[in-house]
């Protein structure tokens, strides 16, 4: 039997290329009509899928709001270990009001916040955006929590200082400017009102902070702060001056995707408790909190002394994650075990607090149970035997499941640690009685929450289980590590 000729660019027989032709577009006559048509057709499914729906009801019903942010003082940062920053500290705030764990989406500075915001990799955008126009397309915003206005700030090393924008330009003094910034777009914005002012944008790694070093040293000569940022740099940096205003009384707001209403509205209630804005447009009402989150990020204080200490000395000693990361690295080293991961339990147990104890009478930094320890009860509480022997245990619960998948393996280990093997064994008996997959997480952490209802744990061997608090457990364990690992890369570039 004879082939029929094959058309090369469909993929088709020649005769049923023009009978599919003729289906679809009856007037056409040609194998290139064709191939456009298979083109539109691959175009379209390359095309990016639409944005994600996830409002507040979905974010409710997985018990976690993404935060999605930058490294810095006035957003997020580590502290020893610890969570910090004001705009996580005001987030926080809110997802505890919701029972929500808090996960951080760190964005490096040349990411779009937008794009990611889109994909649904975070759900709100929390990095002191000012609610402008050019960002109305991809987001909607809540109610603010600041206004603030932007102007110029002079580097010392520049002599004479221009006390206007048209001078300014007619000096032909460059702006640094961080690209994308609403800095750049107010800068625009009035070039495009005849002003040519002389833009230097920076992209990459720079940030704020390096744009004020800039200034201190001269390597720049003005650049764009706001009224917040400029309190902190000015203590920081003495001899930075202010120059003219660009805009005035900037709406400071968090901005969530357009198809999140619902999630839009929860937090600008809850903003709207600590934030109000006068009837002539100016700051109004500002709550304790958030004047005391003000202090602590915008004003000389422990909190932003911190910041600085752990993004320069603290990395060189090694101190970014933990005050003890040198035990923890050795203990790691020693018996082959991620000192993120083991940082993250530690952080999670103690809170680094080497004089901690429970309840239940666990103590010492990895809440170590004497009655179970080689050790003596007050040795328990030095750090260095209490990490050896909490880095033991969590490595032989990790070697236990290790015929499960990397991630799976984690969390059974840490449900491990934090409940003991023998509820495990009761959550996973449960899963399989319900005909289920005892080696997959979601399943044994529902058994672990049916375990805490008495027609469950009665029939159990072992009884009760604080079963909410073992998922919890797991779920900000990891939520953390995952944080370390997103700024150890981040610290690496």
């Amino acid at each position: 039997m004879k082939t029929p000729p094959f058309n090369v660019r469909t993929g088709l027989p020649a005769a049923m290329a023009v009978c599919f032709c003729a289906l679809i577009f009856p007037s056409c006559i040609t194998f290139e009509d064709v191939d456009q048509f298979i083109e539109q057709m691959q175009a379209e499914k390359a095309m990016p899928a639409a944005t994600v729906q996830r409002d507040f009801p979905e974010i409710s019903n997985s018990g976690v709001l993404r935060m999605i942010t930058r490294y810095g003082p006035d957003t997020y940062f580590l502290n020893r270990g610890m969570d910090a920053g004001f705009e996580f500290e005001l987030l926080h705030a809110f997802a505890r009001e919701h029972n929500l764990l808090l996960e951080v989406e760190i964005m490096s500075q040349d990411d779009d916040p937008i794009t990611i915001l889109k994909s649904g990799q975070g759900d709100v955008i929390a990095m002191g955006l000012a609610a402008s126009p050019h960002r109305t397309n991809g987001a909607i915003f809540t109610h603010p929590y600041l206004l603030t206005d932007r102007f110029l700030v002079y580097s010392p090393h520049l002599e004479e200082q221009p006390d206007s924008l048209a001078a300014l330009a007619e000096e032909g003094i460059p702006i640094t400017v961080l690209s994308g910034s609403d800095a750049a777009y107010h800068l625009e914005k009035i070039r495009g009102n005849g002003i040519s002012l002389n833009l230097d944008p920076l992209s990459g790694n720079a940030d704020q902070d390096m744009i004020y070093r800039m200034l201190a040293d001269g390597r720049a000569l003005a650049a764009v702060s706001n009224s917040y940022s400029f309190q902190k740099a000015a203590g920081l940096h003495p001899g930075l001056s202010r120059g003219p205003v660009i805009a005035e009384s900037d709406s400071i707001a968090w901005a969530v995707r357009p198809n999140a209403p619902e999630l839009e509205q929860e937090l600008s209630r809850y903003l709207q408790k600590h934030f109000r804005i006068s009837d002539t447009g100016e700051a109004g009402y500002s709550s304790a909190f958030l004047n005391i989150l003000k202090r602590h990020y915008f004003e000389e204080s422990p909190q932003l002394s911190a910041y600085y200490d752990t993004t320069t000395a603290a990395i060189e000693r090694g101190m970014l994650f933990s005050p003890y990361s040198g035990l923890v690295q050795s203990a790691a080293d020693s018996i082959g075990i991620d000192p993120l991961l083991l940082t993250a339990v530690i952080a999670q147990e103690s809170s680094f607090n080497p004089g901690s104890k429970s309840f239940a009478g666990a103590v010492g930094l990895m809440q170590i149970l004497p009655r179970y320890s080689e050790n003596d009860y007050p040795t328990l509480y030095d750090p260095e035997t209490n990490i050896r022997e909490g880095a033991a245990i969590l490595k032989s619960h990790l070697n236990h499941y290790a015929y499960l998948d990397s991630l799976d393996q984690v969390k059974f280990a840490l449900a491990t640690y934090n409940a003991g093997i023998g509820h495990l064994v009761d959550a996973r008996r449960l899963v399989m009685e319900q005909n289920r997959n005892p080696n997959d997480w979601p399943s044994t952490a529902n058994a672990l929450l049916m375990l805490m209802e008495r027609r469950h744990f009665e029939r159990a061997e072992h009884g009760y289980v604080r079963g909410r608090e073992t998922v919890q457990y797991v779920d900000r364990v990891i939520s953390r590590y995952n944080r370390y690992r997103s700024v150890m890369a981040l610290s690496a570039q």
